[in-house]
């Protein structure tokens, strides 16, 4: 309730696989959420954004800027 409150522009799904999908597909029934509307939810690889090494963060963050300015 507290994020569909907050109507975040984008919503990032931090896991592996099916799962993954399954949140999309939850999250994508809440149409009143701008992140809905406009197709920005985001499935992101856990081992990148999790245990992140010096490199992994780099890609990390060159990900998220490349998902959130719409080049991903």
């Amino acid at each position: 309730e507290a994020v569909i409150r907050a109507d975040p522009d984008v919503i990032l799904i931090v896991t592996m696989g099916i799962v993954g999908e399954r949140e999309r597909q939850a999250w994508s029934r809440f149409r009143e959420m701008k992140a809905v509307r406009e197709g920005r939810i985001y499935i992101v690889d856990s081992h990148r954004f999790c245990s992140p090494t010096p490199l992994s963060f780099v890609e990390a963050v060159s990900q998220l800027v490349k998902l959130f300015h719409g080049q991903g």
